[in-house]
Parts: structure tokens; C-alpha cells; sequence
């Protein structure tokens, strides 16, 4: 206190304590964070400099940054400003609005780097450089978009190339007929030309049905999803399934502990958007047949069981120390052949 009256010229005020302290004031850190969060990178730095001038520590300066940041993203889940006291309505009112103009993702990015940041401070010398460089690296990521928002994006761009290459295709299509039908029957009624066209119209929808997959077994549905592409879907159906019956339309399963409650949802859909039908997908407490995964782990025990029993192979690991089996790949015939023409060719050659 004694120090504070000092330090004050007796007239105790709270942004000369804050400059005692080596603080700076809510509405500047408040100014700093609207500023890396809408990207203005030249702001960012000139609002950086200024606390900086003013004697404020940068690693005190990133967690007020992250006070915010946590303040902004509980706000946009309770809709609650009256919890902290140490901020005024006017810096309410800006984090507010600023809460209606980012997203959770970027909030959550926001976190990581400022956290990122501390440990920075920690391991480098150069205090001022690192906390400029944390604030580029916010500013400029601030104008990226999200992972799910450029997932959403790139999947709707390859829907309208989709659709645009089929309408370009069947128009080319029903032109190239129409001028073959004109050319070759120049007296035609304009009722055949139509009639034409609806046969075109037809044929394209039958292609359209053609299409659709139909899934006849287990294994012609994981080959499915991995010429889809649905990796996920894939790696459980492997490792986590236990088929009991399965026919077009109809699946009967048992799965393993820890598979996500979303799984068999996952799987409907996907059935559903390749097959054009609504699959019926049961659970069963019944064992069912052995995973895909646990049948390639048995058939290679079962291998290298029968490579072990090998006379030659048997005594290379008794008479070798650490030498133990690692992989066993299979040789065929055609790779035995190509192996014995590839003989060393002996030159004409003086002793």
C-alpha cells in the first residue's frame, strides 16, 4: 500500500496501479483480441507495441488474451455477461459482438496458439519477437476457414462438378442424336424428334438405377467402402464386426466393446445412399464369425507355425542367437523363374 500511495503521488487510480504492476487496461487487452480475431495483422502489432511501451510483461499480456478468449467462448454458450466484474459495458458490448462474428473452431484454434505461446515464452529468449510472431500466426489464421466449413466446402464443389458434368453430358448427348435424327430422316414429324427424346430421358434414368450397388456379401462391402473412400466405416467393419448373416438388404452382427453408439447410424446411411434401399441392420448377442482382422492374425500364426516346423528354418533359429520370424512372404512361381534366367553372365577373362 505504502508503495502504491508512493508510486501514485497520493492519488491512488487504477490504470497507475496497472502501471506499477506492469498491467495494462481491460479496453487496450480488449482492443489487442478484436483486433487478432477480424485479422488485422498491422492493428495487432502497433495495439502490441503500445502495452509494451507501457512496461507490460508479454507473458501476463497472453494470459489476458486467454481470459478473453475463454470469456468470449462461455458467453456464446450461456449468453451470461454479468459474471466478470472487471470488465466494462463497453468492453461487453465489443466482446459480444465479436462472440456473434467467430466461430467455436476458431476460438478453440485461438486457445491452442495462446497456449502454444506460453510454453514459447518459456524456451526462448527473445520475449518481444516471440509474442509478435504468436500474434501473426493468430492474426493470419483468423482468415482461415474451419476444418468442418472446408470439408463442407470442398464436398459441395464436387457435387456441382458432379451435376454439371452429367446436365454437359446427356445435352451433348440429345444433340448429337437430334442432328443424326434430322439428317437422316429430313421429313420426320416433330412428334417423333420428341418421342426421341423421352426414349434418351429413359435410357439416362435406367443408367442412373444400373448404378446402384448391390451388395450381395461382407466382403463386397468393405471393398465398397474403401472405393469410397469412407475409411472409417472401413477400419471398423474390419476390426470391430462380427458378421452372423448377411444378405442384400439385411445384416445380422455383434460388436465389439468400444465401438462408437453412431456406428450402425453411420452404416445405414451409407447402405442406404449406394443401394437405394433402407438396409435392416440387427444386433445380436450371438458370436458370430471371427472379425476380419482377427481371421488375418490367424492365418498368419498359422503360417509362421508351419515356417517354424521347417527342418532349415528350425535350425536357423536354434543356432543363430535372437534370431526369431519377422514376416513370411509368399514367393510365386513366376517370381522363381524371373529370379533363376536372371544368371550373372561370365566374361572372357585372364587368370
Amino acid at each position: 500500500m505504502d508503495q502504491s500511495i508512493s508510486f501514485c503521488e497520493g492519488e491512488i487510480k487504477e490504470y497507475k496501479i496497472r502501471e506499477m504492476l506492469g498491467l495494462s487496461g481491460r479496453s487496450n487487452i480488449v482492443s489487442l483480441f478484436n483486433n487478432i480475431l477480424k485479422g488485422e495483422i498491422k492493428e495487432a502489432l502497433q495495439n502490441a507495441q503500445g502495452h509494451s511501451n507501457q512496461g507490460v510483461d508479454s507473458y501476463i499480456l497472453i494470459q489476458e488474451l486467454m481470459g478473453l478468449c475463454h470469456w468470449v467462448t462461455k458467453y456464446k454458450i450461456t449468453q451470461n455477461d454479468k459474471e466478470d466484474i472487471t470488465l466494462g459495458e463497453n468492453e461487453k458490448k465489443i466482446l459480444v459482438e465479436l462472440s456473434q462474428e467467430v466461430s467455436f473452431a476458431n476460438l478453440t484454434r485461438v486457445w491452442q496458439m495462446l497456449i502454444k505461446g506460453l510454453d514459447d515464452m518459456n524456451k526462448l529468449p527473445l520475449i518481444s519477437g516471440t509474442l509478435e510472431m504468436l500474434l501473426v500466426k493468430i492474426t493470419f489464421a483468423s482468415n482461415l476457414p474451419d476444418p468442418a466449413s472446408l470439408v463442407s466446402s470442398m464436398q459441395d464443389t464436387k457435387k456441382k462438378a458432379l451435376n454439371t458434368d452429367t446436365i454437359r453430358g446427356f445435352d451433348k448427348s440429345v444433340k448429337s442424336n437430334a442432328k443424326e435424327m434430322v439428317a437422316n430422316n429430313p421429313l420426320n414429324e416433330n412428334t417423333n424428334f420428341k418421342e426421341n427424346i423421352s426414349k434418351e430421358n429413359f435410357i439416362l434414368q435406367e443408367k442412373d438405377i444400373s448404378e446402384k450397388k448391390t451388395i450381395e456379401s461382407f466382403t463386397d462391402l468393405i471393398n465398397l467402402t474403401e472405393k469410397k473412400d469412407e475409411f472409417i466405416i472401413r477400419s471398423y467393419l474390419l476390426s470391430n464386426v462380427h458378421i452372423i448373416s448377411f444378405e442384400h438388404g439385411k445384416i445380422s452382427l455383434r460388436l465389439k466393446n468400444g465401438t462408437p453408439k453412431n456406428f450402425i447410424n453411420q452404416l445405414s446411411v451409407f447402405l442406404t445412399n449406394q443401394t437405394d434401399i433402407r438396409w435392416l441392420i440387427t444386433l445380436s448377442n450371438k458370436k458370430g464369425n471371427p472379425t476380419i482382422k482377427e481371421k488375418e492374425a490367424a492365418l498368419t500364426n498359422e503360417i509362421n507355425t508351419k515356417v517354424r516346423s521347417n527342418p532349415i528354418v528350425s535350425v536357423a533359429l536354434e543356432s543363430i542367437p535372437g534370431a526369431e520370424i519377422k514376416n513370411v512372404n509368399d514367393i510365386s512361381n513366376e517370381r522363381i523363374q524371373d529370379a533363376n534366367k536372371d544368371d550373372h553372365e561370365v566374361l572372357n577373362e585372364e587368370y
